[in-house]
This record gives structure tokens, sequence and C-alpha cells, in this order.
């Protein structure tokens, strides 16, 4: 059993190494899964969503900001604040995990919670292009630009690989 995140799927701008940390444990939890079934070990990966804790109030601070992250810097305070508070119960993530462990045959990926489902299953529907708007928009992000229904940025030119 590994407990993921939301941010192993949805990378958050403020948050990097979180979320980079967390896209590694998906990897990781997909090769043991492979690994280890020969050997009869069930693997499993949780991914919830926000959780009401205390993470707001002890997040840290960089010891020497730099200007051009305040808006930023406020925007994920203010957001992660809101977001916690409004977050589930951490007893959900424990049912979860309660069920997994019940399981003889666990899927790999768990989701727990509207947001964490939700949202998962916005960025699957939205071209990526649109989803990132979205993203930039929601955090107040500069460089936030028109989406073209195909999910391009208007006035730039695609890649096609």
């Amino acid at each position: 059993m590994i407990i993921g995140s939301i941010a192993g799927f949805l990378a958050k701008p403020g948050e990097g190494f979180y979320s980079a940390s967390k896209h590694a444990l998906e990897g990781y939890a997909a090769v043991l899964r492979l690994e280890l079934s020969t050997f009869g070990v069930r693997v499993a990966l949780v991914e919830p969503g926000f959780v009401r804790t205390n993470l707001a109030s002890i997040a840290r601070v960089v010891a020497t900001p730099l200007a051009i992250y305040d808006l930023l810097r406020h925007a994920m305070r203010d957001g992660l604040a809101r977001d916690v508070e409004g977050g589930m119960d951490a007893a959900e993530v424990a049912a979860c995990v309660s069920r997994i462990v019940a399981s003889d045959a666990p899927k790999l990926r768990h989701r727990v919670g509207r947001d964490a489902v939700g949202l998962h299953r916005i960025k699957s529907l939205l071209p990526a292009g649109m989803f990132e708007w979205g993203m930039r928009r929601r955090f107040g992000l500069a460089g936030t630009t028109e989406v073209r229904s195909d999910g391009g940025r208007s006035g730039t030119r695609r890649a096609h690989c």
C-alpha cells in the first residue's frame, strides 16, 4: 500500500517538488505491481484529494522570498488554506485503505475524495491546453491566454510529434 496524492496526476503551481515526489510514487507503484505480482504481493496506490489537517498552518515559507513570486505565493497560501479547510475527513482515506487491505484483487489506483475523482475526470476529458489554461487562471498566473477550441493557445503554433 502506497499513499500518494492528487498531486501525483495533477501538478499544482508552487508545489513542484511535492508533485514530482508524488509522480514518482505513481511510477514506483506501477512497477512494483508488475514485479511483485508473481510473488503474490498486491500493490495499490491511494491518491487522496485534500484532507482536513493542519497542513496549511504548518506550511513553511521560503527564507528569502523573491518578489516576482509574491502573487503566486499568496494565491497558493490562500488556496491551500481553503482547500484543506474544505477537505475530506481523514477517516475517508482510512476507510479506503481498509477496503484495499481486505480486497483479494485491488486495482492499482484508488482516488479518494470528490476533488481527486472529479479533477482526474476533468483532466482526462479536456484538451491539455485548455486544462493548463484553467490551472493558470485558477491560480492567477501571468501568461493566461485564450484557448482555441482544439486546446491550443491562440497565436501559437503547435508541434505534432
